[in-house]
């Protein structure tokens, strides 16, 4: 999450990543996971938005989008960002 530009391809994942975290407020010590959450819930969004192929079918029941967050520690999936 430093300010210092990366190179390619990374560096567009990271400032979508950057652009996430704006729209939530993360206790220092949890900025990691904190970071993928809202990188989870951005993402799952921004397709539930997207035209004009997924919107349509998203609007009309044919297609779900899913985010999910994978703990390596615990081994356990908490879906985020699900539109119903």
């Amino acid at each position: 999450m430093s300010k210092e530009e990366k190179p390619g391809h990374i560096g567009f994942i990271t400032d979508e990543i950057k652009t996430a975290m704006k729209t939530v407020t993360c206790d220092p010590k949890d900025q990691p996971t904190c970071a993928i959450r809202a990188n989870v819930t951005w993402v799952v969004d921004e397709l539930n938005k997207s035209t004009p192929i997924l919107k349509p079918l998203i609007d009309e029941g044919k297609l779900r989008v899913v985010g999910a967050y994978y703990n390596l520690e615990t081994g356990k999936v908490e879906f985020l960002g699900e539109k119903r």
